[in-house]
């Protein structure tokens, strides 16, 4: 046998040989040890050495069988696969084995090279893997390094899912049909096995080679297909648990793991809040109709907080720095019937100190509202806008920082709005270079039971601790799950999110059609985060940070392998990889004839690159890429834009100057 760790870090290959003479000596040996072993070596480049009895004029068959499991699985299988000693008739079978396989399609041209191409260069390479990898009895080794036997179906490896998911996998449904439920009962057991679906499993092992979680679209089109006999709603588990672990950046789609009001009052040495206030009866009926002031978040930034409310997990807030960040969200429609005067009512927080710095609140893109922070004294204040709305601040609690947290209403007369209206509110503090702040929390209140005595409990508790630490907690445990994933926090973070966005359609996808309705919302949602990384001005998907800017400098040309924002590619390849949502691409682009241009751009652009690019990134038709995978679908979306004898043109020319019979003539 052979162990060894290299790209499979517990790669086990054991093996049986027979020969057709007789040998009188045999010994190990290798390049960097001084003396040969009888038994066992270990180093790099070990060899079996075998001297024969008999001329060197005889001739010498040997047979060799491998197994992943053991010695006499590996002999099981010499003496079932390979019984007979002649070679010639070994070398007919094979030949009629492969041109079986081969003979799934039939292409009819007069051009012999084309054929030798098709069948060589691109079918008989397609064919090469996935790997059986299982004894004749069915035994195999799994991800958990177990021995196991399957049940029913054959087990393979070598699942290179980033290489095959787009056009392998879709290939062998149509031309290897009755392979395909081996191949995906095998991807069952390695998750069962080993907790996760493969990414690129060789060997039996998880290498975690490349991005993605392909292994969702592969099962996807298989069952959707009816070719394979999984139990679908283990598939979609499966598939869930791939898509939600920590792992390569996944953790920013996350929401944190919330904790009790208990645990946030323990962190600090007094209790976090202290109540001051309440709203009470009289306060609650000269707001007149009473509205939710927060429906839903539109932009800006976010820090996680404590409540009682089990669904209040985060507040946004805008703070008064040297670029401030405004805060923008939208209120509740408008009901039917109202008072004379209608108000909006959300939970706030507030800096209070001294200082006071200003800020202002805008109502349908319009400057409403100016005031300053209150002072610690203050706790409440009003503040007046046009045509008679106000603004008032009301704080119920106030933290070991002197900090309030109450409610803030905007109160407007009902002829200022309309039925079904919701206001878009946004909240901006001055450029002063300071952390003064204000937030508003992402949780809608609960008109109905809004609080009215002393004995309603309407508490919020902040996390706050010193400040450099209270920065690193913003920064990597973000309270409002990202629809991107960073550039400063996680490399390749553009490939990332739009490989992503696909597999999470597919999942989407699968849970529709088993009827479970939350997944299927929570995954096509999830799969529309690939805008959040285009520039339209740019007109490229380009990185962004943390906190919401463009990442710079940005060049479409640049690619520096694994390093950047992009896996074995750069802005140009990668800003056409919407597979499900083509339509949303050519608008993100400008409509339908921004889109042809712009393809057209990439094929006649300049093929230089900065960087250091990968060799991955060849075949160059000017920024499209044919030697690598990510480009392998552009030349089709002509067609999708109501252009097909573009899609034909660019076809004919990649397979005419791109394909030829030499090892670089294959793609």
């Amino acid at each position: 046998y052979r162990m060894s760790t290299g790209w499979a870090r517990d790669q086990r290959v054991y093996f049986a040989a027979s020969f057709s003479r007789p040998f009188r000596d045999h010994w190990l040996e290798s390049e960097w040890t001084g003396s040969p072993s009888r038994n066992s070596l270990q180093g790099t480049h070990v060899k079996g050495c075998f001297q024969f009895i008999g001329g060197s004029a005889q001739p010498l068959a040997v047979k060799v069988a491998i197994s992943p499991v053991s010695i006499e699985g590996a002999k099981r299988n010499l003496r079932q696969e390979a019984s007979g000693w002649n070679f010639d008739e070994v070398r007919r079978k094979a030949l009629e084995t492969w041109n079986s396989a081969l003979g799934c399609a039939r292409v009819t041209t007069a051009n012999r090279d084309e054929k030798v191409l098709f069948y060589t260069a691109a079918l008989y390479h397609a064919f090469l893997a996935p790997q059986l990898f299982c004894d004749v009895d069915g035994a195999y080794r799994g991800p958990d390094g177990e021995a196991h036997r399957a049940g029913g179906f054959q087990t393979y490896t070598v699942y290179s899912l980033w290489d095959t998911f787009r056009a392998e996998h879709p290939l062998l449904t149509l031309l290897q049909p009755e392979r395909v439920d081996d191949l995906i009962q095998s991807m069952m057991a390695f998750y069962r096995e080993g907790g996760l679906l493969p990414v690129w499993s060789l060997a039996g092992v998880e290498t975690n080679t490349m991005i993605g979680y392909h292994s969702a679209p592969v099962i996807l089109d298989a069952w959707s297909k009816g070719l394979t006999s999984l139990d679908p709603r283990e598939a979609l588990e499966a598939m869930i648990e791939s898509a939600t672990q920590d792992a390569d950046g996944l953790r920013f789609y996350k929401w944190p793991a919330p904790i009790s009001l208990e645990e946030a009052r323990a962190r600090d040495v007094e209790s976090n809040l202290q109540r001051v206030a309440s709203i009470e009866r009289r306060h609650v009926q000269s707001m007149g109709t009473v509205v939710n002031g927060y429906d839903r978040t539109l932009t800006g930034n976010t820090m996680r907080y404590h409540s009682p409310v089990p669904a209040a997990r985060s507040a946004l807030i805008s703070r008064t720095e040297a670029e401030p960040q405004p805060i923008e969200w939208e209120t509740a429609a408008v009901p039917g019937f109202t008072q004379s005067k209608l108000s909006f009512l959300w939970l706030a927080g507030m800096d209070a100190g001294d200082d006071g710095r200003r800020f202002d609140l805008y109502v349908n893109g319009e400057r409403w509202f100016r005031f300053n922070g209150p002072k610690v004294r203050d706790r409440s204040f009003t503040a007046r806008g046009p045509g008679g709305a106000t603004l008032t601040f009301r704080a119920t609690h106030i933290d070991q920082y002197n900090d309030l947290f109450g409610f803030m209403s905007l109160t407007v007369p009902v002829s200022a709005v309309q039925e079904g209206e919701r206001l878009q509110l946004r909240l901006q503090g001055e450029t002063a270079g300071t952390r003064d702040w204000i937030m508003t929390f992402e949780h809608p209140i609960e008109i109905p039971v809004l609080p009215v005595d002393r004995t309603t409990s309407t508490a919020v508790s902040v996390d706050r601790v010193d400040g450099p630490t209270l920065e690193t907690e913003l920064q990597l445990r973000p309270v409002r799950p990202y629809r991107y994933i960073p550039a400063d926090w996680e490399p390749e973070s553009v490939s990332k999110t739009l490989e992503y966005a696909y597999d999470d359609w597919c999942i989407a996808q699968m849970a529709e059609a088993l009827g479970d309705e939350y997944d299927a919302e929570l995954f096509y949602e999830r799969a529309t985060y690939y805008g959040s990384l285009f520039d339209r001005w740019a007109g490229f998907v380009r990185g962004r940070l943390a906190d919401g800017e463009w990442k710079e400098p940005f060049s479409p040309t640049a690619a520096s392998h694994r390093q950047d924002e992009y896996t074995e590619g750069n802005s140009w390849q990668y800003s056409w990889y919407v597979p499900h949502d083509v339509r949303g691409l050519i608008e993100l682009m400008g409509g339908r004839e921004a889109f042809i241009a712009k393809l057209d751009e990439l094929f006649e652009t300049s093929s230089d690159m900065e960087g250091t690019a990968p060799p991955d990134i060849s075949g160059m038709i000017g920024q499209y890429a044919h030697g690598n995978e990510p480009s392998h679908h552009i030349a089709y979306l002509y067609s999708y834009a109501g252009a097909p004898w573009k899609t034909q043109e660019r076809v004919r020319q990649i397979t005419e100057t791109l394909y030829g019979k030499c090892p670089p003539g294959t793609s």
